[in-house]
């Protein structure tokens, strides 16, 4: 083992290959730079490698939140209640066959403007980011809110039901007083519900109301947005399960998914 002296102005510096001899000056002012880690003076060839691996990590790193994050919100809000609305169907349904489907946002877009006619059709991107807006704010299936509305008035925003409902989600005008009065939107009275956004805005509010009123039960749920929370109720007590109006939602409902690609992100 050959010896080494050193001067008191001499340290020997270990690298992973090799020793170095510096003059203490030299050996502080590299420490200073940032060139010295755990007590080892890196060569330049590990200090290129390093840099290489650390650039491999952070890509690495950067992949892998892309990854963990690519299914949104709104992507496990919509399947929650996919399951909700299929109950144990879900598994074998249509709708289950389009898990991979992380956003529907163009879908969505493209049938609004196939469904809305005429001078409603300029309309269209607004209504359409009205209801991706809406379906996020309560965690509804977006491709859900579009069925109701389909059901409700197959998107003609000025029609009027038999009892004076009005617009895309053929709400009366008590009720969209009162959903405006709740979250504190402006009122105008039955010109609001003529404004398809404002119209969608008031009906989706109102059918979070009842979800959460029927504790997430899909049927009830849609039953009551029909037919009143106190009839549903009613008819429970009576060991009445209403179903026709909900089966026709979900009809359009299963038409929209067999029309969208299992295979489109």
């Amino acid at each position: 083992m050959e010896t080494i002296n050193l001067t008191e102005n001499e340290l020997l510096v270990f690298t992973p290959k090799r020793e170095r001899l510096l003059s203490r000056p030299v050996f502080e002012g590299l420490a200073l730079i940032g060139l010295l880690t755990w007590g080892v003076l890196v060569s330049p060839q590990v200090s290129k490698r390093s840099s290489l691996e650390d650039q491999a990590e952070v890509s690495d790193s950067s992949q892998n939140i892309q990854k963990k994050f690519k299914k949104s919100p709104a992507y496990f809000a919509r399947i929650q209640q996919a399951k909700e609305l299929m109950g144990n169907t879900y598994s074998s349904s249509l709708v289950s066959r389009t898990e991979k489907v992380h956003r529907l946002n163009s879908f969505v877009h493209r049938i609004v403007r196939r469904k809305l006619k005429g001078q409603w059709k300029r309309q269209a991107d607004r209504v359409a980011r009205q209801i991706l807006l809406e379906s996020r704010k309560y965690g509804f299936d977006p491709l859900f809110l579009m069925a109701v509305i389909q059901n409700e008035s197959s998107f003609k925003p000025t029609v009027v039901g038999p009892v004076g409902e009005i617009g895309l989600m053929q709400l009366r005008p008590s009720t969209g007083k009162w959903m405006a009065q709740k979250i504190s939107l402006p009122w105008r009275g039955k010109s609001t519900l003529r404004d398809p956004v404002m119209n969608i805005r008031l009906g989706a509010a109102f059918l979070h109301y009842l979800r959460k009123r029927f504790d997430h039960h899909g049927r009830l749920y849609l039953a009551a947005y029909n037919m009143g929370a106190r009839n549903v109720k009613q008819a429970l007590r009576r060991n009445i399960w209403p179903k026709i109006y909900p089966s026709r939602v979900m009809r359009h409902y299963l038409d929209f998914y067999s029309k969208l690609d299992p295979k489109q992100s």
